[in-house]
């Protein structure tokens, strides 16, 4: 077998090469169990231009590096370095992540177990650079580990939903998928997936695979190093709902299978930076204007979501827009200060 690690790239020169290094260390880990192991690194258009570290021989062990004439943007090169994969199996890559050294040894060993399957869901290892810790980010809950969906049931559907702790838990981190390259559709993709930052995840709902989940954490995820995050706090947030609801609407579902994934996605932003009302009062006086009325917009239709944090959502715009200025006078007064 075959297995292809497809990284997206733009810039990062410096995590690239600890990632390829960490990737070199895990096939040596595996040698004689995989006939190929390729790394395809897609440069898009960075300046300075992205370069592959030399690699010293290795059998079995191939290096590819496409650079792209424009900036194509990240949702097309995620594609971009699949379409350009020979291997049965192909494994999304961040660029600034890194790999455990077991981690091709682990993805032979789901495969060979469990060879029905078309897409296997790891979980992760996040990694807080300043306190140098390390936790592991479980995308499940409730179910045992290398636990079986198949995605072409409604019914399984719904279970898998229930099951998710967030949109990890649907696709949404790259280096948590490997994939049966043959059985996924690459090509085909409507315009408005492109603008999203999930097609990767459009790709694989569409197919409706059979996939395992709650495995064992092959990548080591670099916080704070999001390259989709803006200057408003909320606009992290919107990204996922706007980019879940774009490729929902473009699935050939039910409403009630959209409606579960969805609700997913509302899990996710409360459990994870809403919180409480105070959290969230505090992202919406942090963000733009525009940003605050998109959100609001979402709330009304999250009937779910506890009471105090909904109120938030109701507030009137002044309000936000009186504590933006107060916020900022603050800051500005706290720095004549520290001169």
């Amino acid at each position: 077998m075959n297995i292809s690690i497809c990284i997206p790239a733009y810039g990062r020169q410096a995590q690239i090469n600890e990632l390829i290094s960490s990737i070199v260390s895990a096939a040596r880990h595996s040698v004689g169990i995989w006939r190929k192991i390729e790394v395809i690194v897609s440069d898009n258009a960075s300046s300075p231009s992205i370069f592959l570290p030399s690699i010293d021989d290795l059998a079995g062990f191939e290096t590819r590096l496409i650079r792209q004439n424009t900036n194509i943007g990240a949702a097309k090169n995620f594609i971009a370095v699949a379409l350009a994969a020979t291997g049965d199996y192909c494994w999304w890559m961040g660029s600034d992540d890194t790999i455990q050294q077991d981690a091709f040894t682990q993805i032979h060993r789901q495969i060979t177990e469990f060879e029905n399957a078309q897409l296997w869901v790891f979980d992760r290892l996040d990694w807080h650079p300043i306190a140098n810790k390390l936790s592991r980010r479980s995308w499940y809950r409730n179910i045992p580990p290398r636990s079986i969906f198949d995605l072409s049931s409604d019914e399984e559907i719904l279970k898998f939903a229930n099951a998710s702790l967030g949109i990890g838990g649907l696709f949404s981190f790259l280096g948590s998928l490997v994939f049966k390259r043959n059985f996924f559709c690459l090509s085909n993709i409507p315009d408005r997936i492109y603008g999203t930052a999930y097609p990767h995840v459009y790709i694989l709902l569409r197919k409706r695979p059979r996939l395992v989940c709650n495995l064992a954490p092959l990548v080591k995820c670099r916080l704070g190093d999001d390259s989709f995050s803006g200057k408003s706090a909320l606009s992290r947030l919107l990204l996922d709902i706007d980019g879940y609801s774009t490729l929902l609407d473009s699935l050939a579902w039910t409403e009630l299978l959209k409606a579960s994934f969805a609700g997913v996605v509302g899990r996710e932003l409360v459990d994870n930076y809403l919180k409480t009302a105070a959290n969230t009062f505090n992202l919406f006086i942090r963000s733009s204007s525009e940003d605050v009325v998109k959100m609001r917009k979402w709330f009304a239709s999250q009937q779910h979501l506890p009471v105090a944090i909904r109120f938030i959502g109701y507030l009137p715009n002044c309000m936000f827009t009186i504590s933006r200025l107060f916020r900022n006078s603050l800051k500005l007064v706290s720095g004549k200060f520290k001169q």
